[in-house]
């Protein structure tokens, strides 16, 4: 779906009675959770609300100083659903689906919520839960269809209690996101959470190439990283402009850092462990898969695919395409059959991943790497489904 049909709720709107501070504000890696909250929606291009109400008066000057849309809910004191039904009356007319974000759960990553946009599709009818291990967690992807049921309803369990009367539509997305099923409900809750936080960084450019530099990266494969990161954020940025949720932040560090390991056998495996050893699970994740990804693509790519095609768009630092590849692939791994055949594979992926790309974008892959616009008479982006 694309970003421009969602939005996010935000719910930081309690009376914080069990941790005795107010939740909005308590730090995490220095940032206050609601803008952490509002900053991994951001991240990938979605646009929230968030309701406030027992503190208003001390989150809301941070909420306009970062110019984040915001309610007041004047009934918070009746609880947390509403505030749920003040922040969907807050929501446009034409939002297809919305997310459900209390504050507590302040750590959930950016790309699990571009996975869960990415998706549902523009006709999505149930609940869309992301699921880590055996546990649903937050947010909830909620179809506008039940707008209307929420306004109206008076539910003993709140949001949770009027969701499990449309169990029979529900969807569960497994995610690679711990943080789904963790929240800052008490004062050893946040102090877990505050503990995990440094470990969601993602760093940015210089920090990659410092940490290249410091293990010692040679300058040919520095170079190839830089050219692969390039030709990423020209794809991402593509996507993006199409409507499709994306973290380009983490895709460039991923990309910097995808060959980290190339020397040792499995690279791809061994620099994962590296970056994850460094204090970047989100990054070891992303560039774990640009040799192969866990599965087959999605039809709406997201960070992995990207990396994966921008890695077989590139040899060395110069950008090839998927023709020139096979014939590079050809000639080196000449007269080894099993050495061909996965090259082949690997660029058949790459190029499902590329046609999925042009439909999206409405663009040849020549013209994005370009930076050119859209042909001529070319057909509208497609919608992200």
């Amino acid at each position: 779906m694309k970003a421009a049909a969602l939005r996010a709720v935000i719910l930081a709107a309690g009376l914080s009675s069990r941790m005795r501070e107010l939740k909005p504000l308590l730090p995490l890696d220095g940032v206050p959770a609601v803008l952490r909250v509002v900053g991994a929606y951001r991240d990938v291009g979605l646009e929230v609300v968030v309701v406030l109400g027992f503190g208003a008066e001390r989150v809301a000057p941070l909420l306009e100083e970062d110019r984040v849309p915001f309610v007041v809910n004047q009934d918070h004191e009746d609880g947390m659903y509403s505030s749920v039904r003040c922040g969907v009356r807050a929501l446009p007319a034409d939002v297809l689906a919305f997310f459900v974000h209390p504050v507590d759960c302040a750590l959930v990553r950016g790309e699990t919520l571009g996975l869960l946009a990415r998706g549902a599709s523009a006709s999505v009818t149930g609940v869309v839960y992301p699921v880590h291990g055996a546990l649903r967690g937050h947010p909830p992807l909620v179809p506008a269809t039940l707008r209307d049921e929420i306004l109206a309803a008076e539910p003993k369990g709140g949001l949770k209690d009027l969701l499990a009367g449309f169990e029979a539509g529900a969807r569960e997305v497994p995610v690679d996101d711990p943080n789904v099923v963790l929240d800052m409900d008490d004062a050893a809750a946040y102090e877990r959470l505050a503990g995990l936080a440094a470990r969601e960084r993602v760093p940015a450019s210089a920090a990659c190439r410092e940490l290249l530099a410091r293990l010692g990266t040679p300058a040919p494969l520095v170079a190839h990283a830089a050219a692969v990161a390039g030709v990423a954020h020209r794809l991402g940025t593509a996507l993006r402009t199409a409507g499709v949720c994306l973290d380009l932040k983490l895709l460039a560090a991923a990309s910097l850092l995808h060959d980290v390991a190339r020397a040792e056998a499995s690279h791809a495996e061994a620099g994962a462990a590296v970056l994850d050893a460094e204090g970047y699970p989100r990054v070891a994740a992303v560039a774990r898969s640009h040799m192969k990804l866990p599965g087959p693509p999605a039809d709406v790519p997201g960070e992995r695919e990207v990396l994966y095609l921008a890695d077989k768009l590139t040899a060395g630092s110069r950008t090839v395409g998927l023709d020139g590849k096979r014939e590079r692939a050809a000639a080196l791994f000449a007269g080894d059959r099993g050495a061909q055949d996965a090259a082949r594979t690997r660029l058949d992926v790459a190029g499902v991943i590329a046609a999925r790309i042009e439909s999206l974008t409405g663009r040849p892959l020549a013209a994005i790497l370009g930076g050119r616009g859209p042909a001529e008479g070319a057909s509208a982006p497609g919608a992200a489904r």
